[in-house]
């Protein structure tokens, strides 16, 4: 073999080598977004809901999702719900981004009047579920089990409920958008020191089937971040062996105590509706600030700011704007159409009884 030929072996197999090592190191497939979009863009109507609902291709774990519009991000959901109160034509940028890879395409929305109107219904439509947790209240015409819907089309009457974990899920018959500052205002019963906060979660009709089935956000309020805050907070209560007798419960921090009775609610506490001996509710708790004031002479719970239900003389103004995930992350949400509302204290207030979120409504804050 000549030299010319041996070093060409040589660098050949040298080069083959470095192939080879190279071909160790993982392959990242590529983030693609596969989304069959209209040539023409896609088209509604005045006031009318239209679902975008891309498809994306290696997104990873962590992927970063962007809706943008006038160069505005509007959205950072993977699904977003476009309208729009006027004709005309959108541009609108869908981006989605995972460390180094990115893609992101953009198209037209075009906008006819239609025969929509906007609903001028600007209160609570429907209620889909109520769980009240035990309380003084339960079992009474503020916490029966068909209760909720004293609250729809309209500030209605009181419901409660109930001890830590009680809820409510209702929804609007429209989707409320995401302001520049407050969106919805929940109505209670709070006055200057007396506040039951309860957590409030959002929902965006992502399937379009008009029920509270895709994916909640919580709201985060400003004391979400104080000492001594849970989001992984579980109760269970159990039913007590007579009717007539306090309610117990455990928690999963190991903790353990019991709804008490008083002498001014003489009902049995715990939902007369639920069959089975014992219920566990999930949220977020909220540490108790029930005290005593010395100058008043009595027991307070004052207020926990702004972001919460139950909380403030005249109602609660939310932003929808302050929603986070599962993780505690900021989203950025369009809007919402459903609603629910948690008591999110575990305290029993003494003669006061425990400590119990009550509404009676909610409301669209652009209806008025």
């Amino acid at each position: 073999m000549n030299l010319r030929r041996t070093l060409t072996v040589l660098l050949g197999a040298a080069f083959l080598g470095a192939c080879s090592s190279d071909s160790d190191d993982p392959v990242v497939p590529k983030l693609d977004i596969v989304w069959d979009i209209p040539s023409q863009g896609f088209n509604t109507k005045v006031n009318e809901t239209l679902l975008l609902s891309p498809s994306v291709k290696n997104e990873g774990d962590a992927p970063v999702y962007q809706w943008i519009e006038k160069g505005v991000t509007v959205a950072t959901t993977s699904t977003h719900i476009f309208q729009s109160s006027a004709p005309g034509e959108f541009t609108v940028k869908f981006k989605v981004q995972n460390g180094a890879q990115a893609d992101s395409v953009k198209f037209n929305v075009t906008v006819t009047p239609g025969d929509n109107p906007a609903p001028d219904n600007a209160y609570l439509s429907e209620v889909f579920e109520y769980a009240p947790a035990p309380g003084q209240f339960v079992n009474t015409s503020l916490g029966e089990k068909d209760s909720g819907k004293d609250i729809i089309g309209k500030e209605g009457s009181l419901i409660t409920l109930g001890g830590f974990g009680g809820y409510i899920i209702a929804g609007f018959d429209h989707d409320v958008s995401n302001g520049s500052e407050e969106d919805i205002i929940i109505y209670g019963n709070a006055f200057e020191g007396s506040s039951e906060p309860g957590i409030v979660f959002v929902m965006q009709d992502e399937n379009g089937n008009g029920k509270p089935d895709d994916t909640w956000y919580e709201i985060k309020g400003e004391a979400h971040d104080d000492e001594g805050v849970h989001r992984d907070y579980e109760i269970t209560y159990k039913r007590p062996a007579s009717a007539t007798a306090d309610v117990p419960w455990t928690d999963n921090k190991g903790n353990s105590g019991a709804i008490k009775r008083n002498g001014y609610h003489e009902q049995e506490y715990f939902p007369k509706w639920i069959e089975d001996d014992s219920y566990t509710l999930r949220g977020t708790l909220l540490p108790a600030r029930t005290k005593h004031d010395d100058t008043a002479g009595h027991i307070i719970n004052p207020s926990y700011g702004k972001g919460y239900a139950d909380n403030t003389s005249g109602g609660d103004r939310i932003d929808i704007s302050n929603a986070i995930d599962a993780e505690g992350k900021a989203v950025t949400l369009s809007s919402i159409r459903f609603i629910k509302v948690q008591c999110a204290v575990n305290k029993d207030a003494g003669n006061l009884g425990e400590v119990s979120t009550e509404i009676s409504g909610a409301a669209d804050l652009s209806k008025f």
